[in-house]
């Protein structure tokens, strides 16, 4: 099990995971578009979708003060 607190927790979410997730479907989504594959159309929607959920969370993340990022070096 971990040693890092919830604010590492979540910083980590909101700073790395939340923006390489984003890169992720967007590169899927644009594989997606030029696809012949049937269901592509679902897909698409399903991408767009989990692409919208990633972008309001990351837009719901307070920005990182130099305060908090200093009581978090080691």
């Amino acid at each position: 099990m971990s040693n890092m607190t919830m604010d590492e927790l979540t910083m980590l979410r909101n700073y790395i995971l939340l923006p390489y997730m984003q890169t992720m479907v967007e590169k899927s989504i644009a594989d997606i578009e030029y696809s012949t594959n049937v269901m592509s159309q679902a897909y698409l929607m399903a991408g767009q979708h989990v692409l919208d959920q990633i972008t309001k969370e990351s837009f719901a993340c307070p920005p990182v003060t130099m305060l908090e990022l200093e009581r978090f070096s080691y």
